[in-house]
């Protein structure tokens, strides 16, 4: 799953310390390269995300679905995955919208 990290100086302290870092969900663009993680016949696979779908709730974090173009399945069609299930593969900077 990629993270954001978001620093936070601790008190008193001159430099930033792991306790003080809060990690949080990015949601990925279209386009973006990823690896399928889950626990699928899918696993170890790579696709690039074709749908996001997110679920707007007033939930902690942010919550989506992606629809993944899957590269080596025998499957021709987008799978969809929830967010946690795919890493990033290719840096979101260099994904061309």
């Amino acid at each position: 799953m990629a993270h954001t990290f978001h620093e936070t100086p601790s008190a008193g302290a001159a430099g930033w310390t792991l306790n003080s870092m809060t990690i949080l969900p990015v949601i990925l663009p279209i386009g973006s390269r990823v690896c399928v993680t889950s626990y699928s016949p899918f696993r170890g696979l790579r696709g690039t995300i074709r749908t996001v779908d997110t679920i707007s709730a007033e939930l902690e974090e942010p919550f989506c679905f992606y629809q993944i173009e899957l590269e080596g399945a025998y499957t021709k069609e987008p799978i969809w995955f929830e967010f946690d299930e795919v890493e990033l593969v290719t840096p979101i900077q260099q994904v061309q919208l």
